[in-house]
């Protein structure tokens, strides 16, 4: 069943929009904007959207531990990503 691309598009601005805070305030989940089509369609990941996934790679296990992320990051198309980019995937 494919989801419409509107519900996939603002579902995903209401979850990079929502921001999460950290003690030093580097981490910004909506600074991963430019991988919203590589999670959400499939597609592959941009040059800027890797560039992203490395600045906030320090973050991931913080994303992770949050239920609104954690479905999203930790998705066998999330790893895939990751991979493409060349991040490692984190132990949390």
């Amino acid at each position: 069943m494919k989801i419409p691309y509107f519900s996939v598009l603002l579902s995903f601005v209401l979850l990079v929009s929502s921001g999460l805070p950290s003690a030093n305030g580097a981490c910004d989940i909506s600074t991963l904007t430019p991988c919203g089509s590589a999670f959400y369609n499939s597609q592959p990941p941009t040059p800027t959207c890797c560039s992203r996934l490395l600045d906030q790679q320090s973050c991931y296990c913080q994303y992770l531990k949050d239920p609104r992320y954690s479905g999203i990051i930790n998705s066998p198309n999330g790893k895939s990503i990751l991979r493409a980019c060349k991040v490692p995937i984190p132990r949390c």
